[in-house]
């Protein structure tokens, strides 16, 4: 008898958990129906990406196989599907909330660790290299750094320019291992990003999408964007104590600038 009980006690506990897992999944789908049912504008509010850009980030992953060897899904039932990742994401990275507050909000409503699993496996995703060197390269030939700059001089007047340049702190929780590293002049830790734009104001402008980006996205290392804001080069790898000039001397950026001037190509990043 008690054989039985314990049997059919297993076979019950089974049986609800397969019903919870369908209700997870029917709730998934049905938030994530509810992203793409909002306007346009809605969704750029909630995401900060148009819902064709939003595709396009999604079938990049998708096609390049890092749905399954990254981020870890489908398994079983109860996987998140892999869209409503992607937008639990892409609200973190857009607004930088609290991964609670982002789990239950309008169309990602999940628990904080599925949110903060979900951050976790598309950031990996994001910054694999082939995706990487797909959409962050800098210009390695005369003909491409020619292009560049006659795009930048089309639109500013300003010759022999491939992007603009400067660096800003981004917050960080006080770290375990090298405190002093990231204990920046204005009193918090950071990490002293270096980032590169084609317009001035995106690099004063801190609530710009781009600034967004390098606050949320932290796979992000050095970052270097030309007249038509293509991302050229990333680094975030110093800590806020490195001065911004310090960083800039060590990367490996400005070595190649030098020597493409001195072989008799002028080619110049603006700063402030």
């Amino acid at each position: 008898m008690a054989r039985l009980a314990a049997m059919y006690s297993v076979s019950l506990n089974s049986h609800k958990k397969q019903l919870k897992q369908r209700r997870d999944e029917r709730r998934m789908m049905r938030y994530t129906e509810k992203a793409f049912s909002m306007n346009e504008n809605e969704f750029k509010a909630n995401y900060r990406v148009s819902k064709d850009l939003f595709h396009e980030i999604f079938e990049n992953i998708k096609l390049k196989g890092f749905m399954f060897s990254n981020m870890q899904f489908p398994k079983r039932r109860s996987d998140l599907l892999p869209k409503y990742k992607v937008l639990v994401a892409l609200s973190f990275y857009a607004t930088g909330s609290y991964q609670r507050l982002v789990g239950g909000s309008y169309g990602t409503l999940m628990s904080q660790q599925s949110t903060s699993r979900s951050i976790r496996e598309v950031t990996a995703a994001l910054n694999h290299p082939l995706i990487q060197r797909k959409w962050i390269k800098f210009p390695q030939t005369r003909r491409e750094r020619d292009a560049v700059k006659l795009r930048f001089f089309e639109k500013f007047s300003i010759p022999s320019v491939i992007g603009c340049i400067d660096g800003t702190h981004i917050a960080i929780i006080r770290p375990s291992e090298n405190v002093e590293r990231f204990f920046n002049r204005k009193h918090f830790h950071s990490r002293n990003v270096m980032i590169v734009s084609q317009y001035f104001w995106l690099l004063l402008n801190c609530n710009s999408l781009l600034m967004k980006l390098v606050k949320y996205l932290c796979f992000i290392y050095f970052q270097l964007a030309d007249s038509d804001l293509r991302i050229l080069s990333v680094d975030a790898s110093f800590g806020g104590a490195s001065h911004d000039s310090f960083v800039w001397n060590q990367h490996p950026v400005k070595q190649h600038l030098i020597e493409l001037n001195n072989n008799g190509e002028t080619v110049f990043l603006l700063g402030k």
